[in-house]
């Protein structure tokens, strides 16, 4: 699977909803462990290695939260870390199966166990996304496993994806003006229920709040995340220390989002 098939996957489960206040898509960033250094990654340079993980009990508060908002977005674990790692990751894709969530994994402990999948479908996971960066014979046993499931084999090796600046490095950066919709229609809860600003901010980790003590429409509509989102409109990524090195196109998602976002926050009274 080449990069824009992947896109075209993710842009049919980003669905617009007013009732949800824009937010289309959560990534849920169940562990900060992994078992690789990918150069591209942050984790081969200055991103700790921590094996810290979502328990049982806060994927029911995060679902209780969703319950809230009568979520019909995508649900998504991935994040910083290899999901596959957290050992209650089947007790909570099943807390969490109602929103037919998918998982992004490098494939390592399947290629040792492939019974891994039946697990996961078994407990409520939707699709699965199998990334492949090391060699075309993994690729291939990878494509083996699909069997007419849900499952997605992303070959990396072959077509390699364009690496976005997680880094946060200077760089030759041709969005560095350019309006960002991902504040728009995307946010991540992490391992503890913070929510975080964006995705791509591994560095600086904005968060802007926190699942046990706010709800998901207060956090989402709070006045300093509409502040930020008022830069990002103007193209200033400058203005915040997350986005300043940014090289991310932001607009290939989540422009029904953005226009929801624009329409409120360009009237005074900000009415959602």
């Amino acid at each position: 699977m080449i990069e824009s098939e992947y896109i075209n996957f993710k842009k049919k489960r980003v669905k617009f909803n007013e009732n949800n206040y824009g937010l289309s898509s959560i990534e849920v960033n169940i562990t900060e462990l992994c078992n690789r250094k990918c150069y591209f990654c942050p984790r081969s340079s200055f991103y700790p290695n921590l094996n810290l993980n979502m328990s049982v009990g806060n994927s029911i508060i995060l679902k209780n939260r969703l319950d809230e908002i009568n979520f019909t977005g995508t649900l998504a674990f991935s994040g910083n870390g290899e999901p596959l790692l957290n050992p209650n990751v089947y007790s909570i894709i099943n807390n969490l199966k109602k929103y037919k969530p998918y998982l992004i994994t490098n494939g390592d402990r399947i290629l040792k166990n492939e019974k891994i999948i039946d697990h996961l479908f078994d407990n409520g996971l939707n699709y699965l996304v199998l990334n492949e960066y090391d060699s075309n014979e993994n690729y291939d046993k990878k494509m083996k496993m699909v069997k007419g499931r849900n499952i997605i084999v992303k070959n990396q090796f072959k077509f390699p994806l364009n690496y976005t600046n997680r880094k946060r490095e200077h760089v030759d950066n041709q969005f560095e003006n350019k309006v960002c919709y991902f504040p728009f229609y995307k946010t991540v809860v992490d391992y503890n229920l913070n929510l975080r600003f964006c995705n791509n901010d591994w560095k600086h980790k904005i968060i802007i709040g926190n699942l046990e003590q706010s709800s998901i429409r207060d956090i989402w509509l709070s006045d300093h995340v509409n502040k930020m989102r008022m830069h990002l409109m103007k193209g200033e990524r400058k203005c915040i220390i997350s986005c300043e090195n940014c090289d991310v196109n932001g607009t290939i998602i989540g422009e029904k989002n953005y226009e929801y976002f624009k329409t409120r926050l360009d009237n005074k009274e900000r009415k959602f």
